[in-house]
């Protein structure tokens, strides 16, 4: 509380260091300039002035006196504008007589009307107790006035903290309200949520008291949508305010608040009350999606429409526009379907566009969108597909702020469109993607992966890529990444090699050759704790580069560590199963010592239970294994035999498709060389049946002439054992 002065002399003293010095004060008080003893100055509180001093008391009115002369009232006032910065002074000037005469001439358009503000002014800023009183005494209209001279932080603060919530409600929502009392609260609301505000507690207790009101009246947000659509700006700020304020209470929005929103996509709805509006149902919608009515939404997605034929000349509108969307596509399950049903493809698709060539905030929004709409069931997407210009974003690629939402938008085009080779991987596409996946490997692996995943997918009919892979100096480029610390997108980078490297021997060479000197770096890159993006595609490639004896394969076999590849048929991917399969099976192939040494590294458990595989591709790389180790080698042929389910074996006869039947009869006829037994044995399970059906069209396809030539000769041996009853029971096949 501060000291209340115990003379005119001092109050003097205090009008002087705070104002300019105005020389008639010591003549018009001349005779009170002696001072009062201290005992006789009491302790007391601003509102209490009966135990003042009486010099005190008369020097104020002394000055008082003073504005009831027309020559001395403005020094009157100047006086009383530094000295109301004492409690006691402003106690004494809140009194009716001497309020209603500064109320009177506040109102004057001269230079003491300016002067009687800055009076009132300053007893409001500085004693809150008296705000009060003059908000009761003079009405909030006047009370606004007087406080128009001040700084606006300071305004806010003493609208916020003395205007009743009632009176700001009633305020906005009759169409009766005055301008003035208008004015000031869209005055005090625009101030709350000026980010540069400081009375963070008080907005907060502000809207809740707002927000008590408007329950516990059940009042609707309803008739605010008048000044949404009025041509008056400020009103639009100040119910965006309320809004806004509202929704960071974190509570569920009150009655009316979806029909705010309900004129969004009217032409008479003013451009900048509609972007204050979509900014912050953006922010409503962010929170509560779910409580975004359907509605509101088709009117959102028609702003965006609206703008696609406008050429979204009104920029802030569109990308909240865009962003409520986005936030709904992007977290309600329930209403993203709303979204979709509101959209216009064709439309969306040409905002799009337009956007990408505005260079604005807008495009990235829209290509978000776009990625979300393809992430969803139905016909929407499919749709949309052929009119995405994936093409034309490629250039944009190299902008950090772009690459992301692009890259997104292509990844999830490939899961979808059946022409990515024609619109994404033409020469100089090629090129770019290549370039594009060097240049991220390190930095952004992800990225990388969604470029590589372009190249795969142009491969089938992409003869460039090819020729562009077996460059020199790509092919050195991809070497260089190999020498790297493997990470998943190594993966894409053996598969370029294999892609290099298919088609002739040449391209082999020439690709191992290349990858010869880091040879013992990539065979130990395959095994269990490798990568599975790793594991699949160094298998298949080892696979494809030991396909024909010779140097290439010696060289391979003698750098993989056998026991940890053969571990690996053991992964729950098929497809590394299939290639691991088929990596032994060529290694197995021809030379017995690699048969040998590849039989006692693995575990024979691991490539016998794979022939329970539903993938015709396992089956048949692990039959083809089964048959390679069952030659040259008697022992190894008893201690396969003894472990084999025959049964399984033979009913692999019966799988529809006939890629399965050649290493199957080539595993059965090896079984049966050497050894009555196991022929016998083989008889007995195999139904005569099943070896005349390879002959039911004619002589077999190449692929199984020579298995199917030699299983029945060792039949045909067996045969020649056994009595014709044995016989009937052998040619009848009991699946039949």
């Amino acid at each position: 509380m501060k000291r209340a002065y115990s003379t005119v002399e001092e109050l003097s003293d205090l009008e002087e260091r705070d104002d300019h010095d105005i020389s008639e004060d010591s003549a018009v008080v001349e005779n009170h300039n002696q001072p009062l003893p201290k005992s006789k100055v009491p302790k007391r509180e601003a509102s209490c002035i009966e135990h003042v001093s009486y010099d005190v008391i008369s020097a104020v009115q002394s000055v008082i006196e003073l504005l009831n002369s027309p020559n001395d009232a403005t020094t009157g006032l100047h006086m009383l504008r530094a000295w109301a910065k004492d409690a006691t002074v402003s106690a004494i000037l809140c009194r009716l007589p001497v309020l209603s005469r500064l109320h009177t001439m506040s109102k004057c358009n001269d230079d003491q009307g300016e002067k009687a503000c800055e009076v009132l002014a300053c007893i409001a800023s500085q004693h809150r107790p008296l705000a009060s009183t003059l908000l009761q005494t003079l009405g909030p209209a006047d009370f606004f006035g007087i406080l128009r001279g001040l700084p606006p932080a300071k305004r806010t603060l003493i609208l916020a903290e003395h205007l009743p919530a009632g009176l700001i409600i009633s305020t906005l929502l009759s169409p009766l309200a005055s301008p003035p009392m208008m004015t000031m609260v869209v005055s005090m609301l625009i101030g709350l949520t000026d980010p540069a505000c400081k009375y963070q507690s008080l907005r907060w207790d502000v809207f809740v008291a707002i927000r008590e009101h408007l329950v516990r009246h059940n009042l609707s947000l309803a008739p605010l949508s008048r000044h949404l659509q009025a041509e008056t700006l400020s009103n639009a700020h100040a119910t965006v305010a309320l809004l806004e304020g509202l929704l960071q209470l974190k509570q569920p929005m009150l009655p009316g608040y979806q029909h705010l929103f309900l004129p969004l996509s009217q032409v008479i709805f003013p451009w900048p009350a509609q972007s204050l509006c979509l900014e912050v149902l953006w922010k409503y919608s962010s929170s509560a999606p779910d409580h975004v009515c359907r509605q509101v939404l088709q009117r959102v997605a028609a702003v965006l429409e609206h703008g696609a034929t406008r050429r979204l000349t009104n920029d802030s509108c569109h990308v909240f526009a865009a962003r409520i969307l986005l936030a709904v596509l992007q977290k309600s399950s329930r209403l993203s379907f709303a979204v979709i049903e509101a959209i216009n493809g064709p439309l969306l698709m040409l905002a799009l566009e337009q956007a990408f060539h505005s260079n604005g905030t807008l495009f990235p929004l829209m290509l978000n969108i776009t990625t979300e709409l393809m992430r969803f069931p139905g016909s929407l997407k499919f749709s949309l597909l052929p009119h995405v210009p994936v093409e034309e974003f490629l250039p944009a690629l190299s902008d950090p702020w772009l690459t992301e939402p692009i890259i997104t938008c292509v990844e999830e085009y490939l899961k979808h469109a059946d022409d990515v080779a024609q619109r994404l991987c033409q020469p100089e596409q090629v090129r770019a993607w290549f370039s594009f996946f060097i240049n991220h490997c390190q930095r952004s692996p992800d990225v990388a992966n969604v470029a590589a995943n372009v190249l795969r997918a142009g491969a089938e009919s992409g003869r460039e890529l090819k020729s562009f892979l077996a460059e020199t100096q790509v092919l050195h480029e991809l070497r260089r990444l190999l020498a790297l610390p493997f990470q998943s997108w190594h993966g894409h980078v053996i598969w370029m090699l294999r892609f290099a490297s298919s088609g002739s021997e040449r391209r082999k060479n020439a690709v191992f050759q290349l990858a010869c000197g880091g040879l013992t770096q990539l065979a130990a890159e395959l095994n269990p704790t490798a990568l599975p993006e790793v594991q699949c595609e160094l298998s298949a490639f080892f696979k494809s580069l030991t396909s024909l004896a010779g140097p290439r394969k010696t060289a391979i076999f003698n750098s993989l560590d056998l026991a940890g590849v053969s571990k690996l048929l053991r992964s729950p991917d098929e497809t590394i199963q299939e290639h691991v399969a088929g990596l032994l099976r060529n290694l197995t192939h021809g030379d017995n010592s690699r048969k040998q040494a590849t039989y006692q590294a693995m575990d024979l458990n691991d490539v016998l239970q794979l022939l329970g595989s539903s993938s015709v591709r396992v089956l048949q790389s692990v039959t083809g294994l089964l048959q390679n180790l069952c030659t040259r080698d008697e022992t190894r042929r008893d201690a396969i035999f003894g472990e084999l389910p025959l049964a399984t074996v033979i009913d692999l006869l019966r799988n529809p498709d006939i890629r399965v039947h050649a290493p199957t009869a080539g595993l059965l006829m090896n079984l049966c060389r050497s050894s009555r037994q196991r022929k016998r044995a083989v008889l007995e399970a195999l139904p005569l049946s099943l070896v005349t059906a390879f002959y039911e069209h004619g002589v077999p396809p190449p692929a199984l002439a020579d298995q199917a030539a030699g299983l029945t000769q060792h039949m045909r041996m067996a045969f020649l054992s056994v009595s014709r009853e044995q016989l009937h029971n052998l040619v009848r096949d009991p699946a039949q």
